[in-house]
């Protein structure tokens, strides 16, 4: 993810802090040495640290939940809004969906426990003046336990609750049906929520926005997926039919263009693959540099090459992360063509209106 640093592994999982997260963290410093002065400010950070302690400890309890069925966890960033978890792929096994989804939520049930132990060993009572705005940080990370907990067990995408659902509809349903269930469900939840936000609670509105919003991206999300399956690299490859090599002008391929070249043109060097220029990327390299310019010049960094045979799923993480848009493909060693994002995205809407044309 974009804007974000690394700022620890834990168990091999490299753990990311987005540079949203510290302007979060410097306007509560600032809000409360406003109000309350140094003090104030002080412990409104260090709450805030605590509560997104409890928020990584929920997301390493799904990481780790996954990591025990196999499921590589690329990494996880902290973000105003929470936590996120990148998977490699989720569970096949609806139980094993339910596992994991429910192990973050058990965290946060397993920390208000202990901090509820914990306050009444030392003769006070767990449950009184529990909020927000409380003096005591005990008290505080105990009730933002609970509320993450129930919040995130809420029946609805993008909270665990979705996915626990979706994985109890999934074992009487195809996959693909039970998703679009739980998300149709999920979205009803957001419009009730919308309509008591409606009576002057601005956060409702908000949080009823994100639960419609996350209920249609995972529903998409799981489209692609269905859409990919059977299919491999080597069904989408771009033939490497034409190339050019790092040494020519940007005046002498944009002639290229010029003529009738609308595709992506590769950029190849004995054999391997350097880069890959597109129309758009050419046309804004003309307004800055001289016609006389090496291409090369014009390159971004090149991602690993994959194989022909590689199921075209595997690329959509990769192309997520935004990172990568254009891999070399290989074929019995040699570079055979190359496939994007871009061309992916043609593909898939080719297909989907063949689709329609045969019903």
């Amino acid at each position: 993810m974009g804007w974000s640093w690394r700022i620890a592994t834990v168990a091999g999982i490299p753990v990311r802090i987005h540079a949203t997260f510290l302007i979060l963290l410097v306007f509560i410093g600032g809000a409360n040495l406003l109000r309350e002065g140094p003090l104030g400010a002080v412990g409104g950070v260090v709450f805030l640290l605590a509560l997104f302690g409890c928020v990584l400890l929920h997301e390493l309890g799904h990481s780790l939940a996954a990591m025990g069925y196999g499921i590589r966890v690329r990494d996880i960033t902290l973000l105003p809004i929470g936590g996120v978890a990148q998977l490699d792929r989720l569970p096949d096994d609806p139980k094993q969906e339910v596992i994991v989804s429910l192990a973050g939520p058990l965290v946060n049930v397993v920390i208000a426990v202990s901090l509820g132990v914990g306050l009444y060993l030392r003769h006070l009572s767990p449950w009184s003046e529990v909020g927000v705005w409380t003096p005591s940080l005990l008290r505080n990370l105990l009730a933002a336990n609970v509320l993450m907990a129930v919040f995130n067990l809420l029946p609805a995408f993008p909270m665990d609750g979705g996915r626990v659902l979706r994985a109890m509809l999934a074992q009487r349903m195809p996959y693909a049906r039970a998703t679009r269930l739980a998300a149709t469900i999920g979205q009803g939840l957001a419009v009730l929520l919308g309509l008591f936000g409606l009576f002057g609670n601005v956060l409702l509105l908000y949080v009823a926005l994100f639960v419609y919003m996350g209920a249609q991206s995972e529903a998409a999300a799981v489209q692609l997926r269905e859409d990919l399956k059977g299919l491999t690299v080597g069904d989408v490859a771009i033939p490497l039919t034409e190339s050019i090599t790092p040494g020519e002008s940007l005046g002498a391929v944009l002639e290229r263009f010029r003529t009738g070249f609308w595709g992506e043109l590769p950029v190849v060097e004995e054999g391997d693959l350097r880069g890959v220029l597109t129309h758009p990327l050419l046309l804004a390299a003309a307004l800055e540099y001289p016609a006389d310019t090496p291409v090369a010049r014009l390159l971004g960094p090149v991602c690993p090459a994959v194989s022909a045979q590689d199921p075209l799923e595997s690329l959509v993480m990769q192309f997520r992360s935004g990172q990568c848009w254009a891999l070399a493909v290989m074929r019995d060693g040699r570079l055979a063509g190359i496939v994007t994002a871009e061309g992916v995205g043609r593909f898939l809407m080719a297909r989907s209106s063949l689709r329609s044309e045969d019903r």
